[in-house]
């Protein structure tokens, strides 16, 4: 495959060989990590230098399958975005897992390749569309990386504003900077745009019973806001503490911050005390806990945190 004299494939992705060896290859990949703590997302590469997937939409349709599904039928825990290529192989990808998302990686250009042309406005609004994956963020990861570096856009005097505007639009999670540095100016907008992408979990109000019995319901009635842009989209447990005269008690609630879009969410319910918890007085906490340890792992965007990822919520008593 030549794109102006520059070589992008190596070898000849139709050849079964390659399919079986590819296929192998990604399905070991998965027996091992899969679900593993230290992975949080796997990017999907079947073509093209730098796994960019370019000539991904020259593929014949068996040939595309046997390599996506190489994939898509071996990681289930872990999850995985593709790159925003070409719509055949966006959509039979999300026919067959809706919870993969997808990445590009030029976020920023505006001419940076050509005066009449640039991904921001000539390629990204109508492949995302055209790719049927507009609302794919309800459910699935969006990771955007910079086309060169965030500092470029500053030098070439681009737009950082609408490519901010355009990126939490799109409902980006995460942003692949490259590990470049940017300009000390540019630090107040690059954090509220940090502040913005993703999710941003703000619990407004939060309701309990104040005194219950051991072995006894604390119920409790939520109002959560998430002042970002896209849900979370791992099953983070929250956790109700308390901590008192009696010891400490930790107590799973049924709240699904999965299901916390933008905007507000409303959860109410309940948690069994413990039979052994000792009457007496208590101040009831709130945390996120990892997915692997019963540990604090997400912040929430309030005030008042512990030092061991807890929130206060107020004081109840056990009698």
């Amino acid at each position: 495959y030549d794109v102006q004299n520059e070589t992008k494939w190596v070898c000849d992705p139709e050849d079964p060989r390659y399919h079986e060896c590819f296929a192998r290859f990604i399905r070991e990949a998965a027996r091992r990590y899969d679900g593993h703590p230290d992975l949080e997302c796997i990017d999907i590469a079947i073509v093209g230098f730098w796994g960019e997937g370019e000539g991904t939409g020259l593929l014949s349709q068996p040939t595309r399958e046997a390599l996506m599904d190489a994939y898509l039928d071996s990681f289930h825990k872990t999850r995985m975005v593709a790159q925003l290529t070409d719509p055949a192989t966006l959509h039979y990808t999300r026919a067959k897992r809706p919870d993969v998302g997808y990445r590009f990686d030029c976020l920023g250009d505006m001419r940076g390749f050509s005066p009449n042309w640039c991904h921001m406005y000539d390629l990204y609004p109508q492949l995302i569309v055209d790719c049927g994956v507009k609302d794919a963020w309800e459910q699935a990861i969006v990771s955007l990386e910079a086309c060169w570096w965030t500092s470029t856009w500053i030098e070439r005097g681009w737009d950082v504003d609408y490519i901010i505007e355009k990126s939490l639009q799109w409902h980006m999670s995460t942003y692949n900077g490259k590990s470049a540095a940017i300009p000390v100016a540019y630090k107040d907008k690059m954090d509220d745009w940090q502040r913005k992408m993703g999710y941003r979990f703000q619990p407004r109000k939060f309701s309990y019973t104040a005194k219950v019995a051991p072995g006894g319901q604390l119920c409790y009635d939520s109002w959560w806001e998430n002042a970002g842009v896209a849900p979370v989209y791992y099953p983070y447990p929250v956790a109700l503490r308390l901590v008192g005269e009696g010891g400490t008690f930790l107590l799973k609630t049924d709240i699904d911050l999965m299901r916390c879009l933008p905007g507000d969410s409303l959860f109410n319910g309940q948690v069994t005390l413990p039979e052994t918890v000792p009457a007496g007085r208590y101040q009831l906490q709130i945390g996120v806990l990892s997915r692997f340890e019963d540990k604090p792992a997400i912040e929430l965007a309030i005030e008042g945190r512990t030092q061991q990822g807890y929130y206060p919520l107020g004081p109840i008593t056990v009698e």
